[in-house]
């Protein structure tokens, strides 16, 4: 009994940790970054990026590719 108790605790505790991911939205800061890019150009998005506290190998990675589109 006490194995199948565990056992039980323990597909619980994965079953929690998948659904607090369920709740994140992914690419927030992405897209808030890549929609000033577009409207008011690559210096506001990379101030906005600094603020959202992004690194700036990242952000030279998204403009790269940003311009190449």
């Amino acid at each position: 009994m006490k194995i199948a108790r565990r056992r039980q605790c323990l597909f619980q505790k994965e079953a929690v940790e998948h659904q607090s991911y369920r709740s994140v939205v992914a690419g927030r800061r992405k897209r808030k970054v890549l929609e000033l890019f577009k409207t008011q150009g690559p210096e506001a998005a990379w101030t906005l990026g600094l603020r959202l506290r992004l690194k700036e190998g990242t952000l030279r990675t998204w403009f790269e590719q940003w311009k190449k589109e």
